[in-house]
């Protein structure tokens, strides 16, 4: 009989879950997943039940006061999904289970965003025969109950778009629904706008930037089934589905599926455990797999399809530049004559250029020559940028601005200038170049006046490129100094950098021929550019995997990285250093602890602990031992387990 019920309170850090007797009015309608309001405390509260018992070891259990939620708001597939996402991230249940729990706002029925022909580029034609190829050993693939996930490297948005839209056909005739999940509310459009038009009335959406009553909306559709497709953000994934038969991630390299609150998930291990639990088939779609997906490919975890190389290889050339050593007296953008040739190349030709830059704004930093002032920010210790309106610096971190002069606020003499270069360097430069080119920078505060590149001769942009699905007429990328980003101290950006690179070729023009990418680097020894010199996509890999195994990262290791922050440096460097002598203690190895790449940010001194071992469940179990967590008036501590960057 259901005489007592465990209940979860959302949200909470604490990992407990409570006792509670159920009043015999309630018995026959209560069940797990439902939504109830209880007593704790002092207070009533709003708590999920976990499970029903005929009995409780508890004496005197408060009575539950009333169900909330005639029907259960998270169902017992998600409640064993958010009970393991607390075991493998080190955090709370009530943490977990708060990422499935959409308020109950009841609005007036509104508009959903209408996607227009006009903001989205249209599909390429019928499927080439190797896509029909692929289509059909995926549609066997799913139809193995235990089918491995399948990781599908290669071809555009666009292209797997128009693969994915046959695929689901059989799927919505058997009433199953389909999941998609892209890593931007920015990626949405594309696919919104042609399952809408091709499903219409069986798609929904679900992602942060709808309204509080959209979003409930959306999850009802779900949990009803009146939603057969559902586009969404990582969100998307906690939804109560009614008969989901296909889960498709794409981009699934894609830094964004790391969530940065707690919990803290990444999209792609969950999903797959959800794949894995309830048997539903799973697509992990990519331009450039993740080190630790590829990994998983080529040991046979999951199966493997690849769809031709990732680009026309006869069609783009690509061309690694070494950069000359140069004098303080050079320009701050150091563009090649074969560089400005090619441009002018593809002007002529009425063609287009992309110019990739790492950094927005017009200089790296700004500094006194006179005595090697460097300008910060107050509240982060990071070097102030200078802005597009050259007369304001500003924090790429908080967005602290201060005006910008030429006097020194150490030495007071009028020595300060800038050094570096940023995207809107660049497009000066190349605009007193090109006077009559019409240049854009697309960055992450230009990208939405600019994402339908019309009558745009250069884009000059920083890593939003990759949000564009495709550069029509262009047919020259050029990258300057790469080096920014491939010598950034964390174990993964040479990942990063391939992905980046391989990303924005892929959205080059080649069927326009003699494509150049031309990439400026200061080292070109390293073997990320022997691989993009040569096309060799497997031998970057295999050199990445060697690296990881002998240092023992992912995927051949598990981290953990606790950071310790607070505004008095002191407090948190010996709170740190406590830390750090708990885990010595145990047998994985720890480092540090060290100030973090910005060790002071938005106010907040901040050290980190790495933690590392060859076994998940080693790492995860000292840590539930030491219990680093907690927040008290003076530090704060907390845990990512499985971090994307260390920085």
């Amino acid at each position: 009989m259901n005489n007592f019920a465990k209940v979860i309170i959302p949200g909470i850090a604490l990992d407990r879950i409570f006792d509670y007797a159920v009043p015999p009015e309630i018995r026959d309608s209560i069940q797990a997943g439902q939504l109830v309001k209880v007593n704790f405390g002092h207070q009533d509260i709003e708590v999920v039940v976990a499970e029903l018992l005929p009995q409780s070891k508890i004496p005197k259990a408060k009575n539950i006061l009333s169900i909330l939620s005639p029907q259960p708001i998270v169902n017992e597939p998600m409640l064993r999904l958010t009970r393991w996402i607390a075991d493998h991230y080190f955090c709370s249940w009530g943490e977990a289970l708060e990422a499935c729990l959409i308020k109950t706002v009841k609005t007036k029925k509104s508009e959903r965003k209408t996607v227009t022909a006009e903001t989205v580029m249209e599909l390429p034609g019928l499927l080439t025969g190797e896509q029909n190829r692929i289509l059909e050993q995926l549609k066997t693939l799913l139809q193995d109950p235990n089918s491995k996930p399948v990781l599908l490297w290669g071809g555009l948005a666009s292209e797997r778009i128009r693969m994915y839209l046959e695929l689901v056909e059989d799927l919505l005739k058997s009433r199953q629904q389909v999941l998609i999940i892209v890593p931007q509310i920015e990626s949405l459009d594309l696919w919104q706008h042609h399952f809408a038009a091709r499903y219409p009335g069986r798609v929904v959406s679900l992602h942060s930037g709808l309204s509080a009553g959209e979003k409930y909306r959306s999850w009802e559709e779900i949990k009803t089934g009146d939603a057969s497709i559902i586009l969404g953000t990582r969100m998307a994934l906690f939804c109560n589905f009614q008969r989901l038969g296909l889960m498709i991630m794409e981009d699934e390299q894609d830094t964004a599926y790391k969530s940065d609150q707690k919990p803290m998930y990444h999209t792609r291990t969950v999903i797959e455990k959800k794949a894995e639990l309830e048997k539903i088939p799973l697509i992990l779609s990519t331009s450039a797999p993740s080190v630790e997906s590829y990994y998983k490919a080529i040991v046979d975890d999951y199966n493997f399809l690849k769809i031709g190389n990732l680009f026309d290889q006869e069609a783009v050339k690509i061309q690694i530049q070494e950069l000359p050593k140069r004098s303080k007296k050079d320009t701050p953008v150091y563009l090649s004559q074969s560089f400005i040739q090619a441009i002018e190349m593809r002007l002529k030709k009425q063609e287009r250029a992309i110019v990739f830059v790492n950094m927005r704004g017009y200089s790296t930093y700004v500094y006194c020559r006179a005595c090697k002032f460097v300008i910060r920010c107050p509240d982060c210790d990071v070097a102030l940028t200078l802005s597009a309106e050259k007369n304001k610096l500003y924090c790429r971190y908080c967005q602290h601005t201060q005006k910008h002069t030429t006097e020194c606020p150490s030495c007071h003499t009028q020595h300060l200038e800038p050094v570096g270069f940023g995207a809107d360097t660049v497009t000066a430069v190349l605009q007193e170049i090109f006077p009559q080119a019409i240049i854009r920078r697309a960055d992450a505060q230009t990208y939405d006046q600019i994402k339908n590149l019309k009558d745009v001769d250069i884009i000059v942009g920083t890593q939003v490129l990759n949000k564009f699905d495709y550069f029509p007429k262009a047919t020259f990328l050029g990258i300057l100094l790469v080096d920014l980003l491939l010598n950034l101290p964390d174990f993964r950006s040479a990942e990063h950098t391939f992905q980046n690179l391989i990303g924005l070729v892929q959205r080059l023009d080649s069927a326009k021929g003699d494509t150049a990418v031309m990439i400026q680097a200061e080292n070109i020894g390293h073997y990320l550019m022997e691989s993009l010199k040569n096309q060799d996509w497997a031998s970057f890999y295999r050199q990445e995997l060697e690296f990881r195994k002998q240092l023992k990262y992912p995927p051949f290791g598990s981290l953990a990285q606790v950071e310790v922050r607070g505004v008095d440096n002191e407090k948190v460097e010996k709170a740190a250093l406590e830390l750090a002598e708990k885990f010595r203690k145990s047998t994985i190895k720890v480092y540090g602890p060290a100030p973090s790449f910005r060790a002071k940010l938005r106010g907040q001194y901040r050290q980190h602990i790495m933690l590392k071992s060859t076994s998940h469940n080693a790492l995860i179990k000292v840590l539930q031992k030491v219990k680093p967590n907690k927040r008290t008036a003076a530090i704060t501590i907390s845990t990512d387990v499985d971090p994307v960057e260390v920085l």
